[in-house]
């Protein structure tokens, strides 16, 4: 059976900016009709429901990134396999200690799973990277 050490789902503030841009059109368009004032307010809900969608794990030897609403794709990924580890904490979410972890498993690849929009980012990718050098990660 497998232990899990840690486990979180993103922060409603992960599409921070969208919620903005989506909010000022919403006043906008309001002045014109509710209906589609209505839409961008719904585009939000459809953001926020998507942000908590995506859910995190790990144990002694794996990491899970789980798809979202809107994005379908997953990631297992061995621990052993991870060659590095980055934070992004960019602002404004490193205003209320959330970040990104990137975890690189093969550096020739344009994207890699991460961590979206979790709070304590650095807590966390230091856990992972000692999990996964129990594991025989050589982390660059």
């Amino acid at each position: 059976m497998i232990k899990i050490k840690w486990k979180a789902r993103s922060s409603y503030l992960l599409y921070f900016y969208q919620y903005l841009v989506l909010l000022v059109i919403a006043l906008v368009l309001n002045q014109y009709s509710n209906l589609l004032a209505s839409l961008a307010i719904l585009a939000i809900a459809v953001l926020l429901i998507d942000a908590k969608t995506m859910r995190y794990e790990v144990s002694d030897s794996q990491a899970f990134v789980s798809g979202s609403l809107l994005e379908r794709e997953s990631y297992e990924i061995d621990l052993k396999d991870v060659v590095d580890i980055y934070v992004l904490d960019e602002k404004p979410w490193s205003f209320f200690s959330l970040g990104t972890v990137l975890l690189v498993i093969d550096p020739h690849e344009e994207a890699h799973p991460c961590i979206k929009a979790v709070k304590n980012p650095y807590e966390i990718a230091s856990k992972i990277e000692t999990l996964a050098v129990k594991q025989g990660a050589v982390l660059g």
